[in-house]
């Protein structure tokens, strides 16, 4: 390259101080002029000629702080580490790093791009000030230029076409190689690379025609034209190799590197003393190393950290090896600091589909397993535009036939079901908001079930012949949130104090009979990651009332608190549960003016930020602790805070997210829950068992943890109809833009994902997908499609339709990522949307 293996920032900060002090030997016959920095004059003295020569005693750095501006060399042809980008801009890794060097340096920038081997001759004559273009520190170049400390490190890798038969470095002896012109790589082959620190692991291919190449990528673009048509082989930067692979050129690695490069920054010996440019410099290289920037830039633009020395088994298990079949072309590096867990999608062919992720994330398939993530027909969404979700069309064991707003939904069995036939034929969700009116309506037997009933009813449904009584496993958590962004709300005391005026026991005792139990977390204790040594905040009015007059609110102060209108299983009576604690917190001088919004409008603006205290809960999606913690707390709505409500508690929860250890994750978790305890960015009030009441002529409805039933699996003894009532009534049918239970709770019999859950339970199972698989650092997952799917509509299920779903959800210049859908769940479970 241009650019070398383990050599340390000792040893070679060694070498170039050497360099510095030493005095070239006189040559016979010439003039020589010799530059040393300690002296104002020296004499050479050669056989004809005395030469007294004055030296510049200014330094290079003197000159550049003097001016403002630092002027940077670099190559406009090497990408990812310098290139032109669509915008007409130079761009890439060393771009970047030049960048943040004039920026540490606080010096204007201005880039030039001459010609490699002018760069490398060194005698710039002051038309750049330093060079930053990935260079490998040589002996030879040392004599013309100085070098600072490595900032990062690449390995020299061969490149075939993906049509070569070449299986060894000796399957190159006497073939046609090409190289960029005055590199290393023209030195390895000819023989004479001469490394400092460096080793050469592979000795060159013998008899070798050497083409060189004003550029690297020149050279790589005509091997691409074909085996042996141009060029049989090309030798560059492995990081050029997997740059061109990823932008689907047709070309492959043949072996490991067969040396590594020590990459620096260069400076011309001629333009004087260098003492303390070198050392300013390498100051900003420590710093850089030192506080990730190096780092992050590295994993930006080459998927793997190269700033450290990087041996070739480590490089595959860093995922610098390309995944089986490659990458597709326009697929960027992993950037792990991205929001976006995805960073592209690709069909592989009809039935095979890859998503590519910056980290690896160990709950992605239980995700893929929500409902939220289910494949929609394109052509529908094509045909009816915003309005799908009044039109959904899925490949589900059910289609949808009507949708009576705040009356009934109606299903119907999809007779042409890739699996087996839903026993029912058709399948209604009836509205009935009061929990009183739908349990007398299944007692009167105009309905076949229902959920959220009053716990006051289940003795009766109990005692009642014709009626069971199932309970869904407690999944969920009911509670109050507390948004840090409303004063007084930003001081803990505050939200201590709340916390300490809650009696969680008399609350559970009043509205629960018996289903429901205190809460201390936002996770239920079922789940894993429950921390079981965290004791929770007493009920204490006196110390509540304390904590407020140390925060300043002697007399305590009014706010708002925000009561759901609907039952939801963590609330079966929200307005008694919210007049209740309204009493609570006015006992220790909080006086809490109710609010009441319809349930659309209520989620909107609790998401929006313009609650002061706020009840809701949440029952779990995807059966795994990130579903709970950092839905909440990884800054998706502004529910408790603008942002994330704290940083550290962010960045812990990121942290579990991609932690594929499951005892570590676990520990993380816990950890998480102590955290969450301390800052109290909310007060955690219930977990609950779900009661539902069924006639006894249903057969074979399985409580879901997750609120959302197999239905297709229901048998009714009285016919071919079940009717069940709700709570309220759906929002929206796309359940990519819904975050309601009442929308998902249809939309799960309508559209299917990839992967769904096996009854009853959170494992995940194949769905639209028939398997799947990861590469080894997790990053690229691959899904093999089931044939012969129908979307209702009867167009075919295949890898288009599931490309488009994924594009549609993460790509806000998509046609079908509508500008007024937020997409939610999308930005809770994928980070962020493309580009961010």
């Amino acid at each position: 390259m241009r650019r070398t293996k383990w050599f340390s920032l000792f040893a070679l900060l060694l070498v170039v101080s050497m360099v510095l002090a030493a005095c070239p030997q006189p040559t016979p016959e010439k003039v020589v002029e010799t530059v040393v920095v300690t002296k104002e004059v020296e004499k050479v003295v050669t056989k004809e000629v005395v030469v007294t020569k004055e030296v510049e005693k200014e330094d290079q750095l003197d000159k550049w702080m003097a001016k403002g501006k630092i002027v940077v060399s670099t190559d406009p042809n090497y990408p990812p580490q310098s290139f032109i980008n669509d915008k007409g801009e130079l761009d890439g890794f060393d771009v970047e790093v030049a960048k943040e060097v004039a920026k540490r340096l606080g010096l204007e920038l201005e880039f030039v791009t001459p010609d490699w081997d002018l760069i490398t001759a060194g005698n710039w004559g002051g038309r750049w000030d330093i060079s930053i273009g990935s260079m490998t520190i040589t002996k030879d170049r040392m004599e013309r230029l100085y070098f600072t400390a490595p900032y990062y490190y690449t390995p020299a890798q061969f490149a075939v076409h993906k049509d070569s038969k070449a299986a060894t470095y000796e399957d190159l002896n006497g073939k046609k190689i090409g190289v960029g012109t005055a590199t290393t790589y023209e030195d390895y082959l000819n023989g004479v690379l001469d490394l400092v620190g460096e080793e050469i692991l592979v000795p060159p291919p013998q008899n070798v025609e050497v083409v060189p190449y004003s550029t690297d990528a020149e050279a790589v673009q005509d091997l691409s034209l074909g085996d042996g048509v141009r060029l049989d082989a090309v030798l560059t930067s492995l990081t050029v190799v997997e740059n061109a692979i990823k932008q689907g050129m047709p070309i492959k690695k043949l072996g490991d590197p067969v040396y590594y490069e020590d990459l620096a920054f260069a400076l011309d010996k001629s333009a004087g003393p260098a003492d303390k440019a070198l050392a300013k410099l390498n100051e900003i290289i420590a710093g850089m190393h030192a506080d990730g920037t190096l780092s992050a830039l590295s994993m930006k633009w080459f998927g793997v950290d190269l700033t450290k020395k990087v041996a070739p088994k480590a490089m595959k298990e860093a995922g610098m090896e390309q995944p089986s079949g490659g990458e597709a072309a326009g697929i960027p590096a992993p950037n792990p600091d991205a929001k976006s867990l995805l960073r592209g999608v690709e069909k592989v062919d009809d039935y095979t589909v890859r998503l590519y992720l910056n980290r690896p994330n160990a709950s992605l398939i239980n995700t893929l397993g929500m409902n939220n993530f289910a494949m929609m027909s394109p052509a529908a969404i094509e045909k009816y535009g915003p309005d799908i979700f009044k039109h959904p069309v899925g490949t589900g064991p059910f289609k949808f036939v009507e949708w009576i707003s705040n009356d009934k939904i109606t299903l119907e069995r999809y007779d042409d079901y890739w699996g087996d036939k839903a026993k029912i034929k058709t399948l209604v969700f009836r509205s009935i908001p009061d929990n009183t009116a739908r349990f007398l309506e299944l007692q009167a037997g105009t309905i076949d079930g229902m959920d959220n009933p009053n716990p006051d009813d289940m003795p009766v449904a109990e005692k009642d012949p014709n009626l069971q009584v199932l309970l869904r496993p407690a999944f969920n958590v009911g509670y109050l949130g507390i948004n840090q962004a409303h004063k007084p709300f930003d001081d803990v005391r505050v939200r201590r104090a709340i916390a300490h005026a809650i009696n969680k026991q008399a609350i559970v005792d009043a509205f629960y009979a018996g289903l429901g139990e205190p809460a201390k977390e936002f996770m239920p204790p079922s789940l894993w990651g429950y921390n079981p040594d965290i004791e929770d905040y007493a009920y204490d009015p006196a110390k509540a009332k304390e904590l407020l007059a140390e925060a300043g609110y002697p007399d305590g102060f009014e706010t708002t608190l925000w009561v759901m209108p609907v039952p939801r299983p963590y609330f079966p009576q929200p307005q008694q549960v919210g007049e209740a604690i309204q009493q609570m917190l006015a006992d220790v001088g909080i006086r809490a003016k109710i609010v009441t919004k319809d349930w659309g409008t209520y989620l909107d603006e609790v998401s929006a930020g313009k609650a002061d205290l706020f009840m809701l809960g949440w029952t779990g999606d995807n059966g795994d602790p990130d579903n709970f913690l950092c839905v909440f707390f990884c800054g998706g709505d502004n529910s408790f805070a603008q942002g994330p409500p704290d940083e550290e508690l962010h960045q812990l929860l990121l942290k579990a997210q991609s932690e594929t250890d499951q005892a570590k994750r676990e520990e993380m978790y816990k950890q998480a829950n102590a955290m969450i305890h301390e800052i109290v960015p909310g007060v955690p009030v219930v977990h609950t068992k779900v009661p539902l009441f069924f006639k006894k002529t249903i057969k074979n409805y399985i409580p879901s943890p997750m609120s959302i039933a197999r239905w297709d699996l229901v048998e009714n003894e009285e016919g071919d109809t079940v009717i069940f009532g709700r709570g309220g009534d759906s929002v929206k049918l796309d359940p990519s833009d819904a975050t309601d239970g009442e929308s998902l709770k249809v939309t799960a019999q309508i559209l299917e994902g990839l992967v769904k859950y096996k009854p009853g339970t959170t494992i995940p199972e194949p769905g639209l997908a028939e398997s799947w698989e990861a590469s080894d650092d997790g990053l690229v997952w691959t899904f093999h499609l089931r044939k012969g799917v129908k979307f209702h509509d009867g167009t075919d299920f295949n890898a288009d339709a599931v490309v488009y779903n994924f594009e549609r959800w993460w790509d806000p210049e998509h046609p079908a990522h509508f500008p007024d859908w937020a997409f939610d769940y999308w930005a809770y479970m994928f980070g962020g949307f493309k580009g961010e």
